[in-house]
């Protein structure tokens, strides 16, 4: 993946990516007891209804038997990394479309995207998932 910007990052895009508060009360007591090491960011995400920010590793369920390319990315994967990495009406370019899993993330994100394939039949293919309005939802895959 590759990202091109003009200028200081902090002057393009400001959205930090976060999610809600996802531990356990008992983990929060455990933790608080703790001294904090280097990199904490604060307790909000110790209790329910705060925000924190998103983790690094995401988990994503896999394509394996519903892929329609053999190198097929989950939309789940793509959608984050794009609504980060682009603002709300930027260009998304995938030079490798295949399946357009890209295409599919950058219109639920709202997001344009320019996607080169040049497999003939994984084109027709990407076509008819963009074609569908089923695809608009991450759960496509």
């Amino acid at each position: 993946m590759s990202h091109w910007y003009r200028g200081r990052w902090s002057d393009v895009y400001r959205d930090v990516p976060t999610i809600p508060g996802q531990v356990r009360p008992s983990a929060a007591i455990k933790a608080r007891g703790r001294t904090p090491h280097t990199g904490v960011i604060g307790t909000g995400g110790y209790e329910y209804g705060a925000t924190r920010l998103a983790r690094s590793v995401l988990r994503v369920r896999s394509m394996h038997r519903r892929a329609i390319h053999p190198t097929q990315n989950p939309v789940g994967l793509l959608d984050p990394l794009i609504r980060y990495g682009c603002p709300p009406g930027g260009l998304v370019i995938d030079p490798c479309a295949g399946s357009a899993s890209t295409g599919v993330a950058a219109r639920a994100a709202g997001r344009r995207a320019l996607l080169v394939e040049a497999d003939e039949a994984m084109c027709e293919a990407a076509a008819r998932r963009l074609a569908d309005p089923q695809q608009l939802g991450l759960d496509a895959g």
